[in-house]
């Protein structure tokens, strides 16, 4: 079958380094099952927030990914604001001008298109209609929920009110999925309340998935005294809580032994200012901001663990962060309840805790302090994440889904 795939926000086969992300290595996947894969994203690239150095609209074609198309945009320089919308606006007009209509790039069997943008989606589904092909909506954010559930509820309300054109919006565009993918059961479910009713092809939880390369790669035991966060500097992280019971745990370590231990943040961000300015006070604290990323593979490989201090009220369900952290075999110490934790407990991935002081510090305190319990969690992030949770194991079930919508589609 012939596939199309449009994202954004991902790598593209052609950027520096690239490894690839979820449409990569489901297009792997769909290529080794035999399938014809094109995916259309944007120029512009969200990871270096530059136009990318390619040919509008040209076919690029890899090894093992199919085809790669780059739909012309403008870019921005914060995810927020005017330029943002722009860019938006530029690829919900590319992909209605451009996939699914049978022009240049011929009428797919399947059109596949992540969530959001709800406005791409609206344009393709109507392509898609006219062409009686089967759209599947992928949904990988619940936006806006994530955003205003966290408020406080004074001020919750007034936010639920002034994204009602948000929401009517979202469900306008998911109304004309014939299937859905989510990246967890949260989200599955989140997106089926946004229907009328089911879709009529079915609905398929397709994890994040762990790399192969990663799950591969740098699986030599960690430095026992060193943690890392790996990520953005962003507000979806209570740093204050990571630094304050990093500040606690040092407190339960023998003087002469304080200066063994270390924290290394890598990542940039809105917050970086602020998490510079609280680790300055605070020893074993290293802000190592951004990093390319072998360079900042290498900073993780020396540590024991990965934590991942979600602010309390945090809306994601199985963020990239939890595979992440277990193909790099690093036990991750993770604030996120309800589907996470179960998550995590089930594959024995590493630990949860609440987003609380005191928690955090005896999570590691067990953890760096006590070499058994980190090694047994590498061990077990390293079996799931080359088992049951590596991307192989999990794209080649979403392409047996996507067989099957095409299969079932009335057509």
């Amino acid at each position: 079958m012939k596939v199309h795939i449009v994202h954004y926000g991902e790598t593209s086969p052609i950027d520096q380094g690239y490894r690839p992300q979820r449409y990569g290595l489901l297009s792997r996947a769909l290529v080794a099952a035999g399938h014809e894969v094109v995916r259309f994203l944007p120029s512009f690239s969200h990871g270096e927030r530059a136009i990318r150095d390619v040919t509008p609209n040209e076919v690029y074609r890899t090894k093992d990914e199919g085809s790669v198309v780059h739909l012309p945009t403008r870019g921005y320089t914060r995810s927020r604001g005017l330029g943002r919308m722009r860019f938006l606006g530029d690829f919900r007009r590319q992909v209605a001008a451009t996939v699914g209509d049978g022009g240049r790039f011929g009428q797919p069997d399947i059109l596949l298109i992540g969530y959001p943008p709800a406005g791409a989606i609206a344009r393709i589904g109507s392509s898609a209609r006219v062409a009686r092909v089967p759209l599947v909506v992928d949904i990988r954010d619940v936006w806006p929920d994530a955003q205003v559930n966290p408020l406080p509820r004074g001020i919750r309300g007034l936010a639920r009110a002034a994204t009602l054109p948000v929401r009517v919006r979202n469900r306008v565009a998911l109304e004309c999925a014939d299937a859905l993918l989510a990246t967890s059961s949260t989200y599955l479910n989140w997106g089926v309340m946004q229907l009328r009713s089911s879709p009529r092809c079915g609905l398929h939880v397709s994890y994040i998935g762990c790399a192969p390369a990663e799950s591969m790669g740098d699986c030599l035991p960690g430095n026992e005294t060193e943690a890392v966060f790996l990520g953005s500097l962003s507000s979806h992280f209570d740093f204050d809580l990571l630094i304050r019971g990093w500040a606690k745990f040092l407190d339960h370590v023998e003087p002469e032994r304080r200066g063994d231990f270390r924290l290394n943040i890598v990542g940039d961000g809105p917050l970086r200012s602020r998490v510079e300015r609280l680790s300055r006070e605070v020893q074993g604290v290293n802000v190592a901001g951004y990093l390319p990323q072998a360079e900042a593979q290498l900073v993780a490989s020396r540590a024991s663990i990965g934590i991942a201090p979600y602010r309390e009220n945090a809306q994601m369900s199985l963020p990239n962060k939890l595979f992440e952290y277990a193909s790099m075999g690093l036990p991750v110490v993770s604030t996120l309840p309800g589907e996470a934790a179960e998550f995590i407990e089930v594959h024995g991935l590493g630990v949860t805790v609440r987003p609380d002081d005191d928690d955090l510090t005896t999570a590691l305190v067990e953890l760096l302090c006590r070499s058994g319990p980190a090694a047994r969690l590498r061990r077990s992030s390293l079996v799931s994440a080359s088992g049951a949770l590596s991307s192989d194991s999990i794209y080649r079930d979403t392409v047996t889904f996507l067989e099957s919508v095409v299969a079932e589609y009335p057509g």
